[in-house]
Protein backbone atom coordinates (compact mmCIF):
# COMPACT_ATOMS: atom_id res chain seq x y z
CA UNK A 1 0.00 0.00 0.00
CA UNK A 2 1.27 3.58 -0.82
CA UNK A 3 1.69 6.11 1.65
CA UNK A 4 -1.17 8.24 0.52
CA UNK A 5 -3.42 5.34 0.71
CA UNK A 6 -2.34 4.95 4.49
CA UNK A 7 -2.84 8.76 4.80
CA UNK A 8 -6.28 8.46 3.29
CA UNK A 9 -7.64 5.43 5.48
CA UNK A 10 -6.15 7.10 8.38
CA UNK A 11 -7.59 10.81 7.80
CA UNK A 12 -10.79 9.23 7.82
CA UNK A 13 -11.72 9.23 11.40
CA UNK A 14 -10.99 11.88 14.14
CA UNK A 15 -9.63 9.03 15.93
CA UNK A 16 -7.54 7.94 13.25
CA UNK A 17 -6.04 11.40 12.26
CA UNK A 18 -5.22 11.70 15.90
CA UNK A 19 -3.11 8.83 15.52
CA UNK A 20 -1.09 10.07 12.61
CA UNK A 21 -0.28 13.30 14.57
CA UNK A 22 1.00 10.87 17.35
CA UNK A 23 2.79 8.45 14.57
CA UNK A 24 4.59 12.30 13.81
CA UNK A 25 5.41 12.87 17.40
CA UNK A 26 7.46 9.69 17.66
CA UNK A 27 9.85 10.56 15.10
CA UNK A 28 10.56 13.66 17.54
CA UNK A 29 10.38 11.64 20.44
CA UNK A 30 12.68 9.12 18.83
CA UNK A 31 15.47 11.93 17.69
CA UNK A 32 15.87 12.96 21.38
CA UNK A 33 14.85 10.25 23.80
CA UNK A 34 17.31 7.44 23.87
CA UNK A 35 15.20 4.02 23.97
CA UNK A 36 11.67 5.34 24.79
CA UNK A 37 9.42 2.96 26.05
CA UNK A 38 6.21 2.63 24.97
CA UNK A 39 4.77 4.58 27.80
CA UNK A 40 6.85 7.36 26.89
CA UNK A 41 5.58 7.00 23.09
CA UNK A 42 2.70 7.21 24.17
CA UNK A 43 2.37 9.68 27.34
CA UNK A 44 4.65 12.52 25.57
CA UNK A 45 2.67 12.16 22.19
CA UNK A 46 -0.71 12.26 23.63
CA UNK A 47 0.09 15.68 25.49
CA UNK A 48 1.99 17.04 22.65
CA UNK A 49 -0.78 16.53 20.20
CA UNK A 50 -3.26 17.92 22.86
CA UNK A 51 -1.28 20.82 23.21
CA UNK A 52 -0.85 21.29 19.42
CA UNK A 53 -4.86 20.73 18.63
CA UNK A 54 -5.39 23.80 20.58
CA UNK A 55 -3.56 26.84 18.45
CA UNK A 56 -4.32 27.89 14.73
CA UNK A 57 -0.66 28.62 14.23
CA UNK A 58 1.33 25.76 15.96
CA UNK A 59 3.87 23.79 13.92
CA UNK A 60 3.35 20.08 15.41
CA UNK A 61 6.89 19.54 14.08
CA UNK A 62 8.69 22.11 16.36
CA UNK A 63 6.59 21.57 19.35
CA UNK A 64 7.34 17.43 19.22
CA UNK A 65 10.66 18.48 19.10
CA UNK A 66 11.34 20.91 21.74
CA UNK A 67 8.57 18.93 24.42
CA UNK A 68 10.78 15.84 23.26
CA UNK A 69 14.43 17.50 23.82
CA UNK A 70 13.38 19.09 27.73
CA UNK A 71 12.12 15.43 28.54
CA UNK A 72 15.27 14.03 27.29
CA UNK A 73 17.54 16.79 29.21
CA UNK A 74 15.72 16.16 32.21
CA UNK A 75 13.32 19.40 32.50
CA UNK A 76 10.14 17.36 33.69
CA UNK A 77 9.76 13.73 34.26
CA UNK A 78 7.24 11.59 32.81
CA UNK A 79 5.35 11.66 35.67
CA UNK A 80 5.19 15.60 35.63
CA UNK A 81 4.04 15.63 32.31
CA UNK A 82 1.08 13.57 32.88
CA UNK A 83 -0.06 16.00 35.55
CA UNK A 84 0.28 19.06 32.92
CA UNK A 85 -2.53 20.53 31.27
CA UNK A 86 -2.45 21.49 27.69
CA UNK A 87 -1.41 25.24 28.60
CA UNK A 88 1.36 24.30 30.62
CA UNK A 89 2.75 22.01 27.63
CA UNK A 90 2.48 24.94 25.55
CA UNK A 91 4.35 26.87 27.60
CA UNK A 92 7.36 24.83 28.10
CA UNK A 93 7.57 25.53 24.06
CA UNK A 94 7.71 29.32 24.72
Amino acid sequence: MKAIEYYRNLKQETERYTILYQLFCFSSIDAFVDNPTEEEYEILSGGIVNAYLQLDDCDLGKLADCIAEKYANEKFTLEEFKQMSKWEVLDLYN
